[in-house]
């Protein structure tokens, strides 16, 4: 009994939802509740709503039409049905940053049917009545994928309850809103998704359905054009198509048709109005459904912030004019501007205003126009500056700094017939400099080659030191330089050691010698200049005690011991005046009594003072012996390896 009597109950709700792809599959599916229009609107311009997709009503025909919200809205519907059945929906969309959340909520109640529990001809008399009653509750997401395309869900737990039975089951929607240009958009949604749902012991299929919808709006609004085509899972399509006419901001009226319904008389035809105020409207539609009698649906819907975006669009528009006040301005200044300059042949100074010009205003055909002419100028004049300035460089020979300029000139106007010439000049300018310096770093590496195997480390590291001016990426002499500066650092070492033993030992003079060896090997040595500072500091002193010395004993006659502190004051310091003075004058003394001296005992002085290593004052002897004199041959040999001896001690 209860199964006849859930196949009847559930004609009758198949019944209630005509005119809908439930009606034209015949009764196969169930839960078509889910298939009824919501929103007065969308009811009154045929249904096509896919591709329109506006406001919070767009949950319940292409969820990714909510994505564009950007006001949180509220709506309410209710339609009085078919066959005393009424029909409830009210939804929510709440837009964030993080995308649109909506929820919403539908109920189909239907009054009293005749109960009959025995299937025979002709029916039984009623055994009483019972109730139906369906409703579904949807939570719903919606996000704008790109700036012209939303995407959105709805997922639904939907129950329907027929006399003492009830079946509960899933569904889901998906859409896409696509909308490029503000006049025009489309949508594609796949409605009520899901499993079957088994009322007593049958299982039926839900009123799954495609659709897709284009829109486009005309006059700023003024007149909307709505077409949809729907194809329901087990029936055959629909097809569906609105006009909405906005006379006045605050009023709207529309009809529609849906191509595909059959249930006699006027079937298909809807028509309705809307009604405006603030953030408040309210819209009325009608539709006849033939032999089955007529259908009134009814919605409002309530924006949040509609009369703040109202008045901020109003200030846009007051924003915009006085945007263009501000730009006409602008480019009458700018354009009297750029024509000065060009008219003082700054081209490139008119290029960049007429360029502000086309920032303002990208349309301006004028100002592309001597935009461009006036870069023609510009570049003519950039390229006679790069050309200039090559010339130039070429005329002295700067083939490098040539060439970089006439590339440039050519960067400018690629085809300059004197820019490619000059270029070519400059690289055979180039290659030459090239071959002339393959041939110098060629003869600087003979000749650090033939320093190093000499021995001569300070002069081929100066060559490889060349070489790598020339040619930093040359690896014989990047290798070799590092060796022989090793060597240097070798011999420095092993003359800051004589030099420290010198210093230790207190002979000055030697320890001088040494730290000037190493400054000639390594210049910048601190440690050698510090020493040679102090070396000299001792050697001046114990130069000047010697000549000090040297002088008492001038004064008491000692010409002999004067000479030899001189002498030795000379080998520490041998630009001291003082000795050098002194000297001169025991010369003189002695030339004086040159005829009466015993030139032997001073040939003898001299090699007493040679034995000695006093070498300068021995040969202050040898040179006292005069041409006529037995020993001056003698004496001269001694002078000359005396010289020699103190030659070999200053280039040590």
């Amino acid at each position: 009994m209860t199964r006849i009597l859930g196949k009847s109950a559930r004609v009758a709700l198949a019944a209630a939802a005509a005119a809908t792809t439930a009606l034209a599959a015949g009764g196969r599916t169930t839960a078509t509740f889910l298939t009824l229009g919501v929103g007065g609107r969308a009811a009154a311009m045929g249904e096509a709503y896919t591709g329109l997709a506006e406001g919070v009503n767009a949950w319940a025909y292409n969820p990714g039409g909510v994505a564009s919200l950007e006001a949180p809205e509220v709506t309410a519907t209710h339609a009085e049905w078919l066959l005393d059945t009424r029909y409830e929906y009210v939804a929510l969309a709440y837009p964030t940053s993080w995308g649109t959340f909506g929820l919403d909520a539908r109920a189909l109640t239907m009054g009293s049917l005749e109960l009959r529990t025995s299937p025979t001809t002709p029916p039984p008399e009623p055994e009483g009545t019972f109730g139906a009653n369906a409703f579904a509750v949807d939570l719903g997401y919606a996000y704008p994928v790109f700036d012209t395309l939303g995407a959105g869900v709805n997922a639904k737990f939907l129950r329907q309850k027929i006399y003492d039975t009830a079946a509960t089951g899933f569904a889901g929607d998906a859409g896409l809103y696509w909308a490029p240009w503000p006049s025009f958009s489309a949508g594609l949604a796949a409605r009520n998704l899901g499993p079957e749902i088994t009322f007593v012991e049958e299982a039926s299929p839900l009123p799954m359905t495609g659709e897709l919808g284009l829109a486009y709006r005309l006059w700023d609004r003024q007149l909307v054009l709505a077409a949809a085509g729907e194809q329901p899972f087990d029936g055959d399509p629909l097809y569906k198509g609105g006009v909405e006419y906005n006379p006045f901001r605050f009023l709207s009226g529309r009809v529609g048709y849906i191509y595909g319904l059959d249930t006699g008389g006027n079937t298909g035809i809807t028509g309705g109005v809307g009604v405006n105020v603030g953030g408040f409207s309210f819209d009325l539609a009608v539709a006849p459904y033939g032999d089955l009698g007529m259908t009134y649906r009814a919605g409002f819907t309530y924006v949040l912030g509609r009369e703040r975006r109202r008045i901020t669009a109003e200030v846009a528009a007051e924003m915009r004019e006085e945007f263009e006040r501000q730009k006409k301005q602008m480019i009458a200044a700018l354009s009297a501007k750029a024509e000065r300059y060009y008219e003082a042949g700054n081209f490139q100074e008119a290029v960049e205003t007429w360029d502000l010009i086309l920032v303002w205003d990208p349309e301006n055909a004028e100002a592309a126009r001597r935009h461009e002419e006036a870069q023609e100028r510009s570049n003519e004049q950039l390229v006679a500056e790069h050309t200039g300035r090559a010339e130039a460089f070429e005329a002295e020979g700067k083939y490098s700094e040539a060439a970089l300029e006439y590339s440039l000139a050519l960067g400018v106007d690629p085809t300059h017939t004197g820019a490619l010439a000059g270029l070519s000049r400059a690289e055979e300018g180039l290659a030459r400099e090239e071959a002339r310096q393959r041939e110098e770093i060629a003869k600087l590496l003979e000749q650090a080659r033939a320093a190093y195997s000499r021995g001569e480390y300070l002069n081929a590291v100066t060559k490889w030191e060349a070489v790598l001016e020339l040619e930093p990426a040359s690896a014989e002499a990047a290798a070799n330089l590092e060796d022989a500066r090793a060597r240097l650092e070798a011999m420095a070492d092993k003359y800051r050691t004589s030099a420290r033993r010198y210093e230790t030992a207190g002979n000055w003079g030697s320890a001088l010698a040494s730290w000037n060896r190493v400054l000639r090997l390594a210049p910048g040595d601190e440690e050698a200049a510090a020493g040679r500072r102090k070396a000299l500091a001792a050697v001046s002193r114990e130069a000047e005690a010697l000549v000090t010395s040297g002088v008492a004993l001038y004064e008491r006659g000692d010409l002999d011991g004067a000479e030899k502190k001189f002498a030795a004051a000379l080998d520490l310091q041998p630009d001291h005046t003082r000795a050098n003075a002194y000297l001169g004058k025991i010369k003189e003394r002695r030339a004086a009594q040159r005829k009466a001296m015993d030139y032997t005992k001073v040939y003898l002085n001299g090699i007493q003072a040679y034995t000695n290593h006093q070498y300068r004052a021995a040969i202050a002897y040898w040179e006292q012996i005069p041409s006529a004199d037995p020993l001056y041959s003698k004496a001269r040999t001694n002078i000359r390896r005396a010289k020699a001896v103190l030659k070999d001690l200053e280039s040590k």
